[in-house]
């Protein structure tokens, strides 16, 4: 059903099912739909502390994609919750869908008190185009920028330097 969801944003892995080892070490969340009686949509939760205890900085998705500093690591992972593989079936992305899974998010936080930090990943749809794409990473690096350099990415976006001298 991910994958399904996945490819109609223009995403997905082209596989029958978008199915990784992290899926059997995190825990999902899910919204049911009672009265159809199928997933509506879900969001994958890995807990920093059990992660770390089980299988290093490599239990994190993330840490496919990113290089963490030293100081990231001590700081935040063990305390840390990372999201990530969310997705809602179309049929019910004009609902509360989204709004459900956050509030089952927050749930779960208010019973780990001793989590303290949210971080994942994020995709942009590839049906955006390449001035859209730019201009989003754009502004977030701008105004929510890791200064620190706390976690660098193995592939780095370019930004062309038109869209810089917005």
């Amino acid at each position: 059903m991910r994958e399904i969801t996945f490819r109609k944003v223009g995403e997905g892995t082209g596989n029958k099912l978008d199915i990784d080892r992290f899926d059997k070490i995190y825990k999902h969340i899910v919204v049911w739909d009672e009265n159809d009686l199928e997933i509506v949509g879900s969001y994958r939760l890995g807990v920093g502390s059990e992660l770390i205890k089980e299988f290093g900085i490599n239990g994190f998705y993330t840490s496919t994609l990113f290089n963490y500093s030293d100081e990231f690591i001590s700081t935040y992972l063990n305390n840390s919750l990372e999201l990530g593989r969310s997705f809602i079936q179309k049929k019910y992305w004009k609902t509360n869908a989204l709004h459900y899974l956050w509030q089952g998010i927050g749930a779960f936080l208010y019973k780990h008190p001793e989590i303290k930090y949210m971080f994942g990943g994020v995709s942009i749809s590839k049906n955006y185009n390449q001035t859209a794409s730019e201009l989003i990473v754009y502004y977030f690096s701008k105004w929510y920028g890791n200064s620190n350099k706390s976690v660098i990415p193995n592939k780095e976006f370019i930004i062309s330097e038109k869209i810089t001298q917005i």
